[in-house]
């Protein structure tokens, strides 16, 4: 289903909405404690997973005629899907959106430097390509969370942001 301007325009806050809120709780995950509160990583997860939703899917494969998603702002988007995405679909969906047995054996490690690198790529490379007209609706911060690369396991690793989008992991 295709939208009209006016709702795209009126949705275009709630999509600034999640990128500050996964910009949120990433910075929240990464300066936690040794020992993040699941509020903490479940809220990083759940945007992540919903940002990755709107980024990816095409627009003639919504579950929903009332979904919106990037392509419904940009006519040709075909953006890189890191393998990243994939990697953490079924977890996260286990995780935020099941009750299962699969959360006995729950993961407790995850590569949120590459799925924060992944995400805020798809951030940037979605701003570029709106049409100027388009990119006044959405009313973002920079990303100031910092790039974090690696796999960080709650509790036993800490991640620092090093120059650019390097990391140094460091055992707690």
């Amino acid at each position: 289903m295709t939208h009209d301007e006016a709702t795209l325009r009126d949705m275009a806050v709630h999509v600034a909405y999640e990128i500050e809120e996964l910009r949120n709780g990433f910075s929240d995950w990464h300066t936690s404690p040794t020992n993040p509160k699941n509020v903490i990583v479940e809220r990083a997860l759940l945007h992540f997973r919903v940002l990755r939703e709107f980024f990816l899917t095409p627009a003639n494969k919504t579950r929903h005629d009332d979904d919106v998603v990037a392509a419904h702002y940009i006519a040709d988007w075909s953006p890189q899907r890191k393998t990243v995405f994939d990697d953490t679909k079924d977890e996260i969906h286990k995780r935020l959106a099941h009750l299962s047995t699969h959360r006995l054996g729950c993961k407790e490690e995850w590569p949120i430097g590459n799925m924060n690198l992944a995400i805020e790529e798809l951030i940037e490379t979605f701003v570029n390509a709106l049409p100027h007209e388009r990119r006044a609706w959405f009313r973002l911060r920079s990303a100031t969370t910092g790039i974090f690369v690696g796999e960080v396991a709650n509790g036993r690793r800490r991640a620092e942001r090093v120059q650019g989008y390097t990391c140094r992991m460091r055992s707690m």
